[in-house]
C-alpha cells in the first residue's frame, strides 16, 4: 500500500508559486516606522546634549558681548578724554551771522559762473579768454567779497553720517580755478597788483575750505592752496618784481598748520566711523547699504530689512570688537601723524596698511569704514615743499631784479635775500637748483629723496613719490 500511494503521488500534477508585490507597501511602512522610532530614540538621547550646547553658546555670546562692551566703552572714554568728537553732531561748527559768513556768497558766486567746470588754464599753451572771463565777472566779484569774510559755514546735514554730501567743496575748487585764471590774465595785462590780490583771495579760500572737520575738506583745501601757488608761479614768470615786492609776497604766503588740520580731520573721520557702527546696531543702516551691495542704486528689499535685525543681534559682540580695533588703529595713526610727517619716510611702492591686513577675519567693518589715510602725511609735506619753493623762487627773482641775471648758485640768492632760505623738507638740504643768465630750474627731490635733476619720472603714474617736485607746482620737466 505504501508503494501504491507513493506512485499515485508521483503522478499527480505539481503546483507552481509566482511571487507578487502585494506585501511591499507593508514592508516599506514597517521600515519607515522603524527608522522613525530610531530617530526618535536618538533625539531623546541627544536633546539634553543639544540643550546644554545651546545654553553654553548663549552664555558665551552674552559673556563675549559684555566683555566687548567693556573694551568698547574704555576706548570711547579714552577718545572723549582727549576732547575729540564722538558723534556727527559734534562736527558741526557753531553758526555765525550772515555778515561774517562767506558760505552764502560762495554759493551765489558758483551759481553765476558761466563755466562751472574750470580747469587749469594758466599754462604756456592755454591763453585765458578775456571774453569768457568778462562773463564771469559777477562770480569773480562775489568770490573776492566772500574771501574777505572771517568765517565760512556751509549747511551740511551731519546727521546723515557717511551719506552726508559736500557739494560746496567742488564748487570752491572751481571758483579757485576761476580766480587763478583771472590772476594770470591780469598779470599778462600788466596789472601785477590786481593779480597778486586775487592770488591772496585763493589762499584765503583755502583757509575757508579747511574749516570742514573731515578729510575730504582738508584735501580739497590743500588742492586750492596748490592752485594759488601754481597761479603765483605763472604770474612771476610773466612779470618783473623788485626785491621789496618779493619780500612782501613772501610775507603773505600761507602759513597754515597742515599737520594739525589733517589730524583734526582724521578725528572727524573717526566720529563718522563711530556713526556707522551705531547706525548698524540701531538698524538705521542696513548691511547692504553699508557695504554698497547695491551699486546700481537699488535699495535693500523687504527680506534684507527683515533679516538685518536678527543678524545684528547675533553679530553684536563681534561688531563691538570690530569697533574696538577701529578705534585703536585710528588713535594710533592720529597720534603718530606729526612724527610721521617729520621723518618723511620714503616708500616707492605703496602697499596696504599692515595693520589692516593683520586684523582677525571677523573684523570686516574696520576694513570698510577706515579712511584712506596711509599717504595723508604727504599732503602736509607737499604744502611745506611748495611754500619753501615759493620763498626760494622769490629770492631768485629778487636777485635777478637787482643784478640783471639769475644766480648761478642758490646760495648767491640767499646772500642777497638777507636771510636763510628754507631747506628741502624731504632731504634737509637746499633745494635743487640749476641757473644761468636767462632761466632757472628749482625743485625738491621729492618723497623718494632721489635727485633726478628736476625731471619727472614716469614711474610716478604708478608709484607716487618717485618724481621731483618742480617750481611752479605741477610743472613737469
Amino acid at each position: 500500500m505504501t508503494h501504491t500511494t507513493k506512485a499515485a503521488n508521483e503522478g499527480a500534477p505539481t503546483s507552481v508559486y509566482f511571487p507578487t508585490f502585494a506585501a511591499l507597501p507593508g514592508r516599506l511602512r514597517a521600515r519607515r516606522r522603524a527608522a522613525w522610532q530610531r530617530s526618535k530614540n536618538a533625539w531623546r538621547r541627544s536633546r539634553r546634549t543639544l540643550a546644554v550646547l545651546l545654553l553654553l553658546a548663549i552664555a558665551a555670546h552674552i559673556a563675549t558681548n559684555i566683555w566687548a562692551s567693556v573694551l568698547l566703552n574704555r576706548e570711547l572714554a579714552a577718545v572723549r578724554s582727549q576732547g575729540a568728537p564722538l558723534t556727527m553732531s559734534e562736527l558741526a561748527l557753531p553758526p555765525v551771522p550772515d555778515e561774517r559768513n562767506a558760505a552764502p556768497l560762495y554759493r551765489r558766486a558758483y551759481k553765476h559762473m558761466k563755466r562751472p567746470q574750470v580747469s587749469g588754464v594758466w599754462g604756456e599753451r592755454s591763453q585765458p579768454s578775456r571774453k569768457l572771463l568778462q562773463e564771469d565777472q559777477e562770480a569773480i566779484a562775489l568770490t573776492r567779497q566772500a574771501a574777505m569774510l572771517p568765517e565760512c559755514r556751509f549747511n551740511t546735514d551731519w546727521d546723515k553720517g557717511v551719506f552726508a554730501l559736500f557739494p560746496h567743496l567742488a564748487e570752491l575748487r572751481n571758483l579757485a580755478q576761476l580766480m587763478a585764471t583771472q590772476a594770470v590774465q591780469e598779470s599778462r595785462d600788466g596789472q601785477l597788483e590786481l593779480a597778486l590780490r586775487d592770488i591772496q583771495v585763493i589762499f584765503r579760500m583755502s583757509g575757508h575750505g579747511a574749516e570742514e572737520q573731515i578729510l575730504i575738506g582738508v584735501l580739497v583745501s590743500r588742492a586750492i592752496e596748490s592752485i594759488g601757488y601754481q597761479a603765483l608761479g605763472a604770474v612771476l614768470q610773466t612779470n618783473q618784481i623788485n626785491p621789496r615786492q618779493a619780500r612782501q609776497i613772501a610775507q603773505q604766503l600761507p602759513q597754515r598748520d597742515w599737520p594739525a588740520a589733517i589730524a583734526k580731520s582724521l578725528r572727524g573721520e573717526r566720529a563718522m566711523g563711530i556713526w556707522s557702527y551705531d547706525a548698524l546696531r540701531s538698524n538705521r543702516l542696513n548691511l547692504g547699504e553699508m557695504f554698497n551691495f547695491f551699486g546700481d542704486g537699488g535699495q535693500p528689499g523687504p527680506l534684507a530689512r527683515l533679516t538685518n535685525r536678527p543678524l545684528m543681534l547675533l553679530w553684536s559682540p563681534l561688531l563691538k570688537l570690530d569697533e574696538v580695533y577701529y578705534l585703536r588703529i585710528m588713535s594710533r595713526h592720529i597720534n603718530a601723524l606729526p612724527a610721521k610727517i617729520a621723518k618723511a619716510p620714503s616708500r616707492l611702492v605703496p602697499d596696504p596698511d599692515r595693520e589692516i591686513e593683520q586684523l582677525p577675519i571677523y573684523v570686516v567693518m574696520t576694513r570698510s569704514v577706515m579712511p584712506v589715510y596711509s599717504r595723508v602725511w604727504v599732503t602736509a609735506k607737499e604744502a611745506e615743499v611748495e611754500r619753501g619753493l615759493a620763498q626760494a623762487a622769490l629770492a631768485i627773482i629778487a636777485y635777478r631784479s637787482a643784478t640783471g641775471e639769475y644766480p648761478l648758485h642758490l646760495s648767491e640768492a640767499a646772500t642777497l635775500w638777507g636771510s636763510t632760505l628754507p631747506p628741502d623738507p624731504y632731504s634737509g638740504r637746499p633745494f635743487g637748483y640749476r641757473g644761468d643768465k636767462d632761466s632757472f630750474l628749482l625743485y625738491s627731490v621729492g618723497e623718494d629723496k632721489k635727485d633726478d635733476g628736476g625731471k619727472w619720472d614716469q614711474r610716478a603714474v604708478v608709484y607716487p613719490g618717485t618724481d621731483d617736485i618742480t617750481w611752479p607746482p605741477g610743472q613737469r620737466k
